[in-house]
């Protein structure tokens, strides 16, 4: 045995040190693995969050953030609102789109007509339309629904969504997109009409997915955004839908 490779010798230390870089590297790879699949956000690894015909456009020249929103259509959006001063969130295009909607100046005594105006000039802005409540539950009865022609699209988080939903609606949390989009945009794109809703009142979430359903090549004549959201329809008495969708689950409502 050589000096070189003896113990104690500096071939001898070279190895050891390979060696355990190797276990260490490996006890790393494992951690990483489990923690992944325990996480409740973990990503699957065999799954094609991308599948051809509806991955999303990145422009040259810009990174894919916010899991490849189409940057170029909220950035066009936000540049013609030259009236607003808000700064842009730049990680979520779709976001800054919202934020950059005017916001209607409050202080009048009539605080109903003022929060509805609000929603309708923040949906101007961003060139979405309003659906009324009487126009949500004529779609909601309008035979196409079975038929997913009409198509109603729950902007909240899966929770919420579980804990109560319009029947049949597809969950699209747009903070989480990348789990969404290859079940939901393929079905907005074959609607003719699509009714996207959230909490309602100050919530942008509708507002915000409905831009990214856009982005995604859905046409904005039929994309329409619920402003009373579940607030309203637990309100006026409609089925409510629990569990994941299709569930064939109800609340209860009293006689």
């Amino acid at each position: 045995m050589t000096p070189w490779t003896q113990p104690g010798g500096r071939g001898w230390n070279l190895k050891a040190v390979l060696r355990e870089g190797l276990v260490v590297g490996c006890l790393g790879l494992v951690f990483a693995l489990t923690a992944n699949k325990l996480s409740p956000h973990g990503l699957s690894l065999t799954e094609n969050y991308f599948p051809a015909g509806i991955a999303p456009v990145v422009p040259s020249g810009k990174s894919g953030r916010d899991h490849g929103t189409n940057l170029t259509g909220a950035e066009t959006v936000v540049a013609t609102l030259k009236t607003n001063e808000v700064p842009l969130a730049t990680s979520n295009p779709a976001a800054a789109v919202v934020a950059a909607a005017p916001v209607v100046p409050r202080g009048s005594d009539d605080s109903t007509n003022i929060a509805e105006e609000n929603v309708l000039v923040r949906l101007k802005a961003v060139g979405l339309q309003l659906a009324s409540s009487n126009q949500v539950a004529a779609w909601f009865a309008d035979p196409r629904r079975q038929t997913q022609q009409v198509v109603f699209v729950d902007a909240r988080d899966e929770d919420d969504f579980k804990g109560g939903h319009i029947p049949g609606a597809w969950l699209f949390n747009h903070f989480e997109q990348y789990k969404y989009v290859a079940t939901v945009v393929p079905v907005c794109q074959t609607a003719e009409v699509v009714v996207v809703y959230c909490d309602g009142g100050e919530c942008d979430d509708s507002l915000s997915a409905a831009v990214i359903l856009r982005d995604y090549g859905i046409p904005n004549p039929k994309l329409y955004v619920y402003a009373g959201g579940m607030p309203e329809w637990l309100a006026s008495g409609r089925p409510v839908e629990t569990g994941p969708r299709d569930s064939g689950q109800f609340l209860k409502t009293a006689p």
